[in-house]
């Protein structure tokens, strides 16, 4: 083999050389870049579960507090008419290392609770009923808390972060949330009958009804 054949074998080796090491070093960073980012949404994900679960526990104690108000004829308990703070993160947070869905229902809930404390600041506005606004507080508290509850569930199931030990505190706050969404949603949907019913009848009378029925 020619002098230059030699020089095109040593410049092929060479160049594989490079290549093959260059290549390694990719998938590592690749690989190791990888690993860093699951790290970082895993602890992003675990801290927003906590924050969202604190959220949560605070609204149940605004449910038991006004409760128990209401039972001692306000003699125990404090009467809550505002709904907790949900902490925020700091502004620097990577919120890229977490699936859209679930930065959007996080990020949009200091929204929701403003329209929340609306509503509920509206009975006493408009109407100067502060009997309203507790229940409106206590609806709202039931509903937001248990949202709270549920994304931190989320997110922890979707990163595989050990549920929650709070529910073992021996206070089933969890129940509370509950118990008050569900009285919520059904006065509402027994309101969407009686309206229902309301328009039935009205249609009834109007079409079984001729121009001398009416004065």
């Amino acid at each position: 083999m020619s002098e230059l054949g030699w020089l095109d074998v040593l410049k092929i080796a060479v160049s594989s050389t490079l290549l093959t090491t260059i290549g390694s070093w990719g998938l590592t960073h690749f690989f190791v870049h990888r690993a860093a980012l699951k790290r970082d949404a895993r602890y992003l994900a675990h801290r927003v579960a906590i924050i969202l679960e604190t959220f949560a526990v605070d609204c149940a104690n605004v449910i038991t507090d006004n409760d128990l108000h209401d039972r001692s004829d306000g003699h125990a308990g404090k009467r809550q008419l505002f709904l907790p703070e949900l902490r925020s993160l700091p502004a620097d947070t990577d919120w890229k290392a977490l699936p859209s869905r679930l930065v959007d229902r996080f990020l949009s809930m200091p929204t929701e609770l403003a329209l929340a404390d609306r509503a509920i600041s509206v009975w006493w506005d408009v109407v100067g009923d502060e009997d309203c606004m507790e229940t409106e507080t206590r609806q709202k508290a039931g509903a937001s808390g248990l949202r709270a509850w549920l994304l931190a569930s989320a997110l922890r199931k979707q990163y595989k972060i050990p549920a929650s030990s709070l529910p073992e505190i021996g206070w089933d706050f969890v129940a509370t949330l509950r118990k008050q969404d569900e009285a919520e949603r059904k006065k509402v949907e027994s309101n969407r009958t009686l309206d229902t019913g309301a328009e039935t009848d009205l249609t009834s009378v109007g079409a079984g009804s001729t121009a001398s029925d009416f004065p």
